[in-house]
């Protein structure tokens, strides 16, 4: 059965991914969330189709504050039948006073027949441009990630899968605040420390796996596509990389940086480590991990990167 695919926002990765499956022959529409600009959607996309319910691949694609619009828009629309859910979206939500990925929240909260999340090293606009790109589809449903791998997937977006859901999502979540610190600290000591960041680099992905396997997921996954891979791409590239060049090399603190450089763009790890900060410093089971926990504390309390670089020494 080949699906149809509804986007619920339309911001780098949900056009990004609109494109991308309207060049592959598929069905799109897209529910534009009340930040995008409708003129950028193409009119085409907008229309909405009478549609089975059963053959709709409801597409997560905003920032994860938006993940309840998602859920909310996913009922309206489509209140009847089986809901079908691929997320795009990378991050963490708070629930009945716990922490966790954004697959576990939806199946607390909302009743879906399938689920599955895409993760992995993935640029926007290369992908747009038709750049070679491999990322993974992670669903418990073997069936069903099979399903989607064979829609998605093209000569230069290449789809693997993994029932490792959980391990996926912590990791696609957790990359985005370890790249601001990867890239502080090469900004802050690169011409004195490199033997230090190497061995940060190799801290960072030792824990990360660490953190997967405590929580239930896969500890390679810290290895693969949503960790190493992911990492890589972000510090390289991502908003979240730049964001910690700037945190390790400018005067100033991070809420500093964040309205002064970051004015027009979301910073997702920052972000997220604000909405987390004071449930994870409270927690004695995610508090054990101290490379992802200081940099947490030192980014919610809003301190120099040189302070948090000086206690990493303990530990790396």
């Amino acid at each position: 059965m080949r699906h149809h695919y509804n986007i619920y926002g339309y911001g780098a990765m949900g056009s990004a991914m609109a494109h991308h499956l309207y060049s592959n022959q598929l069905k799109v529409s897209v529910r534009p969330s009340p930040y995008d600009n409708i003129n950028n959607i193409p009119s085409n996309l907008l229309i909405k189709d009478t549609v089975d319910p059963r053959q709709i691949i409801h597409v997560i694609a905003t920032s994860h504050k938006g993940i309840n619009w998602c859920l909310n828009m996913i009922d309206m629309d489509f209140p009847q039948g089986e809901k079908n859910i691929m997320i795009l979206t990378k991050g963490l939500m708070i629930f009945e006073g716990q922490i966790m990925p954004i697959s576990s929240y939806i199946q607390k909260k909302y009743t879906c027949h399938h689920l599955a999340a895409l993760t992995g090293p993935c640029i926007a606009y290369e992908m747009m441009q038709a750049e070679p790109t491999s990322v993974v589809i992670s669903s418990t449903d073997v069936e069903f990630a099979h399903q989607l791998q064979s829609q998605l997937q093209t000569s230069h977006y290449h789809v693997k899968t993994s029932t490792d859901i959980t391990g996926h999502q912590w990791a696609a979540a957790l990359k985005n605040i370890y790249a601001i610190l990867i890239n502080a600290s090469s900004a802050y000591s690169f011409a004195t420390q490199e033997n230090f960041n190497a061995a940060l680099f190799h801290a960072v992905h030792q824990e990360l796996a660490c953190i997967i396997e405590y929580l239930g997921g896969n500890k390679e996954t810290a290895f693969g596509l949503s960790g190493l891979g992911d990492i890589w791409v972000t510090c390289r590239k991502g908003r979240n990389g730049k964001f910690g060049y700037h945190w390790g090399t400018a005067p100033l603190t991070p809420a500093q940086i964040n309205s002064a450089i970051f004015q027009q763009a979301t910073v997702e790890g920052y972000m997220l480590t604000l909405s987390i900060a004071n449930h994870w410093l409270r927690s004695s089971h995610l508090a054990q991990f101290p490379i992802i926990t200081l940099t947490i504390a030192a980014l919610s309390q809003n301190q120099a990167y040189a302070s948090l670089h000086q206690m990493l020494t303990r530990y790396v």
